[in-house]
């Protein structure tokens, strides 16, 4: 009895021609197969998103004229990057604390797209901007409890 689970991971190991010349006579038995595993990675892939919108105007109300579906709402309106490249580097930034100079060196060397530290720290300081009211009351709750619990960052304290 054929394995079809089974087939299909011999057929992504099998070269395309080989599994074609073997299709017709493979016989597969489980407890023959030995299986390797590997931790493997793609690299990130950049690509252009086209968002298609319709146009359309309606015959009894020409004072409205052509119109068409609003973009949807974005972090960088207008921008060239989409959402997830803004948030990635915010991420990579303050996450993984890998700097912007970095990144736009990283971004250059894989992909040949050049991005300057001015364009991504714009990115960065958007994204601020939109997390201000987040912030804001973070700090309003922070401040209606008893008492704050806060390190010295020196790593010295006043005596």
């Amino acid at each position: 009895m054929q394995d079809p689970e089974l087939v299909n991971q011999l057929k992504e190991r099998l070269t395309e021609a080989l599994f074609e010349k073997l299709n017709g006579s493979l016989s597969i038995d489980r407890d023959r197969l030995r299986f390797a595993e590997q931790l493997d990675v793609e690299p990130a892939k950049y690509f252009v998103r086209v968002t298609k919108r319709e146009k359309r105007a309606c015959k009894d109300c020409e004072e409205q004229g052509v119109q068409s579906a609003p973009l949807p709402a974005r972090i960088i309106d207008k921008g060239l990057a989409s959402d997830r490249v803004v948030i990635d580097t915010v991420v990579s930034k303050y996450a993984d604390h890998v700097p912007l100079y970095r990144q736009s060196a990283i971004l250059e060397r894989e992909t040949a797209i050049e991005l300057s530290r001015a364009t991504l720290d714009g990115w960065v300081m958007r994204v601020g901007e939109l997390l201000s009211p987040i912030a804001a009351a973070m700090g309003q709750e922070l401040l209606k409890g008893d008492y704050i619990q806060a390190d010295d960052p020196s790593g010295c304290a006043d005596a």
